[in-house]
């Protein structure tokens, strides 16, 4: 395999877990928002459809 071809991988393997990484913790941030905000909610206002 030519050199170059490994540096290109090397590259697009840290390119792949840095995004991989990212996304994972903003489903995490994501998660702890939603669960934050709905347990900060007055119960009255849960269910208020009409």
């Amino acid at each position: 395999m030519n050199l170059t071809i490994k540096f290109i991988v090397a590259i697009n393997a840290v390119i792949l877990l840095s995004y991989g990484f990212l996304l994972y913790r903003t489903a995490y941030l994501q998660n702890e928002l939603v669960m934050e905000q709905a347990g900060s909610r007055p119960a009255s206002s849960i269910n208020r459809s009409s």
